[in-house]
């Protein structure tokens, strides 16, 4: 199996205002992004719903409240976010049937996309095992908990080869001929998700 950057996956957030005015005009735009798209044929909730609760808030926050409603405006804020947050999900679940349209897709429903963080080669280590033809990673520890994916390559047109996973941050990849260079990479597994590949290291096995 072959990997390349298009495996780096797109999760959708919510970048929620402090204001009330302000989450108001956020989720009616959210409602309108998904409104007659097809990508989103069922949303759940359902937008209707999600209107009453934006109809709820506003009016127990207008400057005009409907009576008794002021006093449970911080129940309707409350309400507001679950079901947004509860549209994120949904919009997560589609994006992640779709993974070459994922990042449109969640763009689309007027969500944002959460940003990778970069991972450079820092730590990143290669080394001649003891046995020829063997070559020893180590890379840093991502968690307290993680696993870790491999990928070697043996040419220079970015053809990625999967390597067993470990539930440590070394392995040992054997089989490799005498005087090829080859790359390397890795990218942790956390309770967060897959984490992004590394920087690349080549090594000349001796």
């Amino acid at each position: 199996m072959t990997h390349t950057n298009t495996n780096r996956r797109a999760i959708a957030i919510l970048h929620l205002p402090r204001t009330v005015p302000a989450l108001l005009a956020y989720a009616t735009a959210i409602v309108r992004a998904m409104a007659d798209n097809p990508t989103f044929p069922a949303p759940a909730p359902r937008l209707v719903d999600v209107s009453k609760c934006i109809d709820r808030l506003r009016a127990a926050h207008s400057p005009a409240r409907v009576p008794g409603a002021s006093a449970q405006w911080e129940r309707f804020h409350a309400e507001l976010v679950a079901a947004l947050d509860q549209l994120r999900a949904y919009v997560q679940v589609i994006a992640a049937r779709n993974p070459s349209r994922a990042r449109t897709i969640i763009l689309s429903s007027g969500l944002s996309l959460r940003k990778a963080p970069v991972r450079s080669a820092a730590g990143f280590r290669a080394r001649q095992g003891a046995e020829g033809g063997s070559i020893v990673l180590t890379a840093p520890a991502a968690a307290r908990r993680a696993s870790y994916e491999w990928a070697y390559s043996l040419d220079e047109r970015d053809t990625w080869l999967d390597a067993p996973p470990t539930l440590q941050a070394r392995t040992c990849l054997r089989g490799f001929r005498p005087m090829s260079v080859v790359r390397f990479r890795y990218r942790p597994v956390t309770r967060a998700g897959l984490g992004e590949w590394s920087g690349v290291i080549a090594i000349l096995v001796p």
